[in-house]
């Protein structure tokens, strides 16, 4: 019926919809570039997970320097 078609038709749209991603969601803040291992940390930020890690590391390196 029409009435199916439509409501099929709606469905699709939002499954469209729902699909497209904006590029700007794929990139990493860190390395500026497509996700490889992509890891989201409890606040919900994604990142590479390599670049999470180094960056995690320098902060280690950094905090055990003495000044």
């Amino acid at each position: 019926t029409a009435r199916q078609k439509r409501k099929l038709s709606l469905y699709d749209a939002d499954m469209v919809a729902s699909a497209l991603v904006s590029e700007d969601s794929l990139l990493c803040p860190v390395c500026l570039s497509v996700f490889t291992k992509p890891v989201t940390i409890p606040c919900g930020h994604n990142f590479c997970l390599d670049c999470l890690t180094e960056y995690w590391s320098y902060l280690v390196v950094e905090n055990t320097h003495v000044t």
